[in-house]
Order: C-alpha cells, then structure tokens, then sequence
C-alpha cells in the first residue's frame, strides 16, 4: 500500500508476493469486512489506533482461493476464468466481478445469476426540449430518448436555492417539474452510460399568481335598489363575481369589476369578486351590500272638517322597500282599515276630531305627517208634528221641526196630485186633492248624515173616499142630507177563529161570517156591541171608528130614517139593488140614498141570515142589550131592534159634526 500527499491510503490488491497460506482474520465470503483501515493519531502515546473506515474486497476471497487451488490466472488485477470455472464457483458473492475469456466480457454476479456488460452503446445529441414560459405547477419535461442501453438525468440548476421545487419522475425523459408561481427555472437535461455523458438545458417559467382580488368597500344603506360594485382590475388571471348570500340580485355582467348590481330592498346581499389565473389557482374578497331607500317625503293629506264617516286617507304611497303606517294621536275609538295602506278606510265616533299620523320608515329612516280628520255631527232629529186626516177642505200647514245642523226638504212619499208652497220650509203649506191620501216626508240632511220622519195627510169631502191610517183600508162615503155616513160597513181589526170570543185588551177583534175573511172585505166584519164601543158605553163614542168619526147614536139613525121618509120605505132606499148582496125578492131597493147597505148577516150562537138580514149597531146601549137598526131582503122598512151585546152585528160610522 502506499499513502498519498491528501493522506489518501492507496491498496494494490494482486500486486507483490504471492501469499499462501490460510487467513483466519477473514471469513470465506461471510463477514461484515475484509479489510480493516486504523490510524495511530498520536503515534507518541500508546493510546492506541482510532478506527477510520472498512473496504470490503470482494474479489480477495476469490483471488487467494483460486491462488490456492491453481485455477485462476490474474489479468490487471482482475480474475479471468473460462465459462465453465465461472458456472464451478461456490457462493460467489454479489458484486463479484470476473473476466469470462471465451465471452471476451466482464461478468457479474447479482445475487442470482451472472450476466455480462454490454459494451457501451452510442449517445444521441440530448434536446431537453423547447424553452416554456407561463406554465402551469406540475409541467411535463419533454426530451428526446436516450437511447437502449443509457440513461437520463435531469437537474435544477437555477435558481440556486431552487426552494420547494422538485422533479418527479414517473418516466425518465418525462419527468414533472413541480415549481413555484412565477419563478423561472433553468435545468440540465444528461444523457449518460458507463463509457459517456452528453447535456442540454431548458428555461421553464411558472404562471404567476393571480392578482390578490379586492371587492371593493362594503355599501350600506344605499337608497335605490341597484349599484355600482368597485373590484379591482385583474392584472394577472380574469375575474368573475358570484353572488354568495341574498335572495335575488343580479349582475349586468358578472366579469366586469365595476359592473352594476340590482338587488331587492331590505335585503343584503354577499357578493364575491374571484380573480383566477390560467393555471386555475384564484384569489377572492367578499364585499357586503345592503339596500335601504332613503324616504323623500311624507304627506298624511289635507286636513278635513265635516268629514263623513267612514273616510278614506289619502296619503302618499311609501315607495319600494318602505313600510308606511298610520296611527292614531288624538282622539278615542278610531280605526283603520289597514294601517298599512296609505290609503285607509278611517272610521270613529259621530262628532269626534282625530289627528292621525302617518309615518314612512324603513330600517334606515323613519319620517311622519299629522292629518286633522273631524267627523260631521248628526243632524237634528226630525219631526213632522201630527198626522193630519180627513181634513176639511185641500190644504193645510205643515209642522215639522227647524233644522239643526242640517238643512230640511219636504218630499211626498206616496200620494198624487200635492204640492208644497216651499219644500225648504219646515212649516211650509201644502196643498192636495179632495179625497185623497199623502204620506209626506221631513229630512234634515247635512253632507254626511239625514233624519227623516213621515206625516200622513189626508183630505177629505163626504161623498170622497174616507182612508183609515190604522190599516191603510179606504171607504166610500156618502153625504145624506146633514149627515155624512160611511157607504159601506167597518172592517178593522184582528180576525177571531173558531170558539174565540174578543177580548178588552186595545186590540181590535173582529169576526168574519163563517170565520171566511174575504167576506169582511165584501159584507163588513162583525163585531161584539162592547168590542164596537171600545169598551165604552158613552152613546156617540168614537168605538172603533176612525178619527173624526163615531158610532152612530139612535137619534142620528132615526134622523137618516126620517130623511129617507119614514120607517116604512127607508129600507128600500138604503139597500143595495140587485141579488149580489141580497137575496130575492130583495123588496123595494133602490139604493137612493147611496147608503149601499148589504145583507151582512149576524152571528149569535151560529151564523144566519147571510144575504138575507142586517143588524147594525148604534152606540145606544139598553141594559144588556143593545139598539140595531134592521134591515132585511122580504121588506123596504127598517126597524129599531134590540139586540144582544154579544152577538156579532155589523158596524156603520159617521162623520164627527
């Protein structure tokens, strides 16, 4: 061994003396070194050697047993054996290298089996590929093959800190380069064997990072329900908005940073401004917007007095993404249809002055305006005095009541041929016509409200026709000498049935032959002396006449008696001719006095005499009886009669004098 100037020890291993004997420090081809290197540091001190390395030789073993045995021969240090000596070794170890002399190659062993060099194929020109700018993190080398039998080889060469890049090699010549956003990058590309080694470089630049996105401020509070959003440009990469919270909303155009936004009031939207590079790697900023119209102005209406109830607002709309409301701020028992609507049914109390606010707000404002609301008052309550009937000639004075908070109009309800000398006039005049029947109206009105009250009028001449305002029922009449009769009998009140008997209690009860009411309206309604009289027993009482008239007393039949001529020919002048009322013979009728007196018949215990007799009271009373006047078909007289105050007899009126 010889040392070199660096101290580099230098073993010539099958050069020298031939060795022989046996090595017992090394193991045939089983330990963990063959060759031991120490060094004496201090070779002044007996401290001893400090250990500084281990060489394995492999072919030590080989060379000294084939020495040994005088098989081998040496070539250059290198062991040389035929094919067959190499197949006869035992164990050979792996790594083993041995000249084989008929292949003229080097054999190795490894582990398995032996195989032999290949002499060194040719290198083509390496091409690591064209330079690449802008590429995206990992980027595909492309380098043409090294050819059978060499390999490859790729290197960062710069930059010199190369940072967190790397080269990942799925396949030799198309090995990823993983680098860094915008670094630029130079590599080696070497192609290489045992005998040779050929290069070419390649510059790759890496895209940059997008430009940081920036969305712009936040926008609070805006007054109209779109905006302006205010992104930054993109430098590097295209940007895109996108919409991350809110309901509706949309964008003019969603790649423009300074693009215009429409959204919904009250509502807040998250927006999203991204900036994305061709590699896809992207940076985003959010940015918050919040629509809030700011109100203008707030009108509640004019105020108004004498407003009818109920009264509908007019306040002004309170505009998209506003909320108007009204509310009450004087007064008590107001209400609004909706609160909500500016234009409300309001309603309170008769009379009453309200003061209402209306108010406009939004999350942002709130703004209001009072509006003086007074209801008009009730007119006075109308009166149109008492009914007028049966009044003596065609006109009369009306007396209602002045108006009060209002202003009054005489109207004619029902009724032809009437007139008022001023319809304004409370007490104004009016004029009708002889025998007829008006029901007039009195209104006081003011522009909200109107009180009414209704009067009847009538007037009337014997011999027009009578109207009796207790049923609206209407009979003829008929002017005999001094004396102004009914011409046809009563017919008022409350048909009795069957068994029933009337009662003193202000209701009139009548009784029609055979419980049959249309024959009251032919004969006349029979009645109870007592019934007939109201209860009283006053000769000439009103009964159940109507105003103005009575029940006729003795003195005043026997008056019409003596006027027809006596007792024995009356009869035939009061009746009615013919056989529809009467039946034959009917003596002597001829109906002269126009008195028109019908067989009405009677009821006692049963109904008789139908068409045959009629007794008609007179308001003489005589004991429990009562004075009738008879009038019959078989004679052209009547009689007086008495006649029991609880059969049922017709009645006839005449006019108060």
């Amino acid at each position: 061994s010889t040392t070199g100037e660096g101290g580099l020890i230098t073993l010539n291993i099958g050069e020298g003396s031939q060795l022989s004997g046996s090595f017992s420090g090394i193991d045939w081809g089983e330990s963990d070194h063959f060759v031991k290197i120490e060094m004496d540091p201090e070779p002044e001190k007996t401290s001893g050697y400090v250990h500084m390395g281990t060489s394995q030789l492999l072919s030590v073993p080989y060379s000294l047993h084939s020495d040994k045995a005088g098989f081998a021969k040496k070539a250059g240090g290198i062991l040389f054996l035929t094919s067959q000596q190499l197949d006869e070794l035992e164990n050979p170890e792996t790594g083993m290298m041995i000249y084989v002399t008929d292949h003229q190659n080097i054999a190795i062993y490894d582990g398995v089996g032996w195989f032999f060099f290949e002499p060194c194929p040719p290198l083509s020109e390496v091409n690591a590929g064209g330079n690449e700018s802008d590429v995206c993190s990992p980027y595909e080398l492309s380098a043409n093959d090294p050819g059978a039998g060499n390999c490859a080889m790729w290197e960062i060469i710069s930059p010199a800190d190369p940072g967190i890049a790397y080269i990942f090699y799925p396949s030799p010549n198309h090995p990823w380069l993983h680098g860094e956003p915008g670094v630029e990058y130079t590599l080696v590309k070497s192609n290489f064997n045992h005998c040779d080694y050929v290069s070419d470089t390649v510059i790759i630049s890496f895209e940059p990072l997008p430009t940081t996105a920036n969305a712009g401020p936040d926008q609070i509070n805006i007054d109209e329900n779109e905006t302006f959003l205010d992104a930054n440009i993109p430098v590097v990469g295209t940007g895109k908005w996108t919409k991350i919270s809110g309901t509706g909303g949309s964008f003019v155009d969603d790649t423009d940073p300074k693009t215009k936004f429409t959204g919904q009031y009250h509502e807040t939207f998250e927006l999203m401004w991204t900036i994305t590079n061709d590699c896809g790697q992207s940076s985003s900023d959010n940015v918050i917007l919040y629509f809030c119209p700011q109100v203008i102005e707030v009108i509640a209406g004019t105020d108004t007095l004498g407003a009818c109830i109920p009264y509908t607002l007019q306040a002004n709309e309170p505009g998209i993404g506003n909320t108007g409301t009204w509310s009450v701020i004087e007064g008590t028992g107001g209400t609004f249809s909706s609160i909500h609507d500016p234009n409300a049914v309001f309603s309170g109390d008769i009379g009453q002055t309200y003061i209402l606010r209306w108010t406009i707000s939004n999350p942002c404002i709130t703004v209001s305006d009072d509006v003086v609301i007074g209801f008009q008052s009730l007119p006075g309550t109308a009166n149109t005095g008492p009914d007028q009937l049966n009044l003596e000639g065609t006109s009369t004075t009306l007396q209602a009541n002045e108006p009060v908070n209002g202003t009054g109009l005489w109207t004619i309800i029902s009724g032809q041929g009437g007139s008022f000398a001023d319809s304004t006039l409370n007490n104004t005049e009016f004029t009708g016509q002889a025998g007829s029947f008006y029901q007039l109206e009195w209104r006081i009105s003011n522009n909200c409200y109107s009180e009414a009250d209704t009067v009847k009028i009538s007037f009337f001449t014997c011999g027009s026709t009578l109207y009796d305002e207790r049923d609206g029922k209407v009979y003829p009449t008929v002017q005999i000498d001094n004396q102004c009769w009914m011409a046809a009998n009563l017919n008022v009140g409350i048909p009795l049935g069957y068994g029933q008997s009337p009662l003193d209690n202000d209701t009139i009860e009548k009784l029609c032959y055979f419980y049959y009411e249309p024959l009251c309206s032919i004969y006349g309604a029979l009645y109870q002396w007592d019934e007939a009289m109201a209860y009283s027993l006053a000769e000439g009482g009103q009964g159940i006449c109507p105003d103005g008239w009575h029940i006729p007393t003795r003195n005043e039949w026997e008056t019409l008696v003596d006027y027809l001529g006596g007792a024995s020919v009356a009869g035939a002048k009061l009746k009615e001719t013919g056989f529809d009322y009467w039946d034959a013979p009917n003596t002597g009728a001829t109906n002269e006095s126009n008195f028109s007196a019908r067989g009405s018949g009677q009821y006692t215990v049963t109904f008789q005499a139908i068409r045959a007799e009629s007794f008609i009271w007179s308001s003489q009373p005589v004991s429990g009886n009562a004075r009738t006047i008879w009038i019959s078909n078989t004679s052209s007289g009547v009689l007086i009669l008495n006649n029991n105050r609880i059969n049922f007899n017709p009645v006839r009126c005449i006019k108060d004098e």
